[in-house]
Parts: structure tokens; C-alpha cells; sequence
């Protein structure tokens, strides 16, 4: 609802008032003062929620769903110090994006199961994931393990990929 929707209603409501402009420009001030409170309660929880989200390995349905209702109702302010940027797991096989998940534990979920398929039903299978680097951001792949036989590379990866909040027009260069 638009201020100053409010602030006609305001108006009408107190039209019989000696001077409904001083009482409804009172109460549009006690509105302004509340919004700003709730708002820097919100953000300030945004901050909490994220660091936490980004903390857990997989922080679950509700703080995710709790934390992507703060970050609409918070939408234009500008993140805190300290605040986590929230990072999603892209799976893809082959270079071909196949689902995004907000915890490592799905995305290679996803990409095991589709490499299982590919298999004998009953066939033992060990699964391996294999970083790229030692940075806990870096991508990772899947290899597999036959019985005995020699481990190979499935051409599956779990990608972290974090989330801006605003565009960069220098990070495409």
C-alpha cells in the first residue's frame, strides 16, 4: 500500500478533527518511525539467517523458506557487514546445468542418482567426489568405483555458485 493511499485515508478519517492535516501527518510520522524499525529489524535478521544458512550444510526447507521471505521484504538494503552471500549448488553433467540446490548434499544427490541409472540394476557402485582445488568453493566431480575394477571420472559436477545482490558490469570481463 502506497503512503500516500494512507495518507488520504488518513485524511478522510479524520476530516471532522479542528486539523485533520496535523493528525493524519502525526500518524503517517508514527508510521514512518515503526516502518523504519521494522525494516532494520528485518535486515538485521536477513544478516543472521544468512550467516547461519551459510554455516550448515544444509540448513533445511524452513530457515531457507524464512530466509528468502526476509530478503523480498528487504529487497533495495544494501547488505550488512559481515553478512553471508547466499550460494547455491549448480549440478550439471558434461557442462550442461541440470538443477540448482541451496546445499551441496542435493546437488550431488541428483548427480549420483543420475549416474546410477546409467548402470546394471544390482551393480555395486562407490561414489567419489573429488575437489578441485583445496578452496571449499571450488567445483567438485564425480567419480565412480566398479567393484574392483579402477575408479573413473563421470563428467558429473556440483559447482558452488554464489549469488550476487547487485550487478557487476567488470565481473563479465
Amino acid at each position: 500500500m502506497s503512503r500516500h493511499v494512507i495518507e488520504l485515508a488518513l485524511a478522510r478519517y479524520y476530516r471532522r478533527d479542528t486539523d485533520p492535516q496535523v493528525s493524519a501527518a502525526r500518524l503517517l510520522a508514527e508510521y514512518d518511525a515503526d516502518r523504519a524499525q521494522l525494516e532494520q529489524a528485518a535486515v538485521e535478521a536477513r544478516a543472521v539467517l544468512a550467516a547461519l544458512c551459510h554455516d550448515l550444510d544444509d540448513p533445511g526447507t524452513a530457515a531457507l523458506g524464512a530466509l528468502y521471505l526476509l530478503q523480498q521484504v528487504t529487497v533495495g538494503t544494501p547488505m550488512q557487514p559481515g553478512e553471508a552471500v547466499p550460494i547455491v549448488y549448480r549440478a550439471s553433467h558434461e557442462s550442461i546445468p541440470m538443477g540448482l540446490y541451496t546445499n551441496r548434499a542435493a546437488a550431488r544427490a541428483q548427480c549420483e542418482a543420475e549416474e546410477r541409472r546409467t548402470w546394471s540394476k544390482g551393480t555395486a557402485l562407490t561414489f567419489t567426489w573429488t575437489p578441485d582445488d583445496s578452496d571449499p568453493l571450488s567445483p567438485e566431480e564425480l567419480s565412480v568405483v566398479e567393484g574392483p575394477d579402477e575408479e573413473s571420472m563421470t563428467g558429473y559436477v556440483v559447482t558452488p555458485v554464489t549469488v550476487a545482490s547487485e550487478y557487476d558490469p567488470e565481473a563479465d570481463e
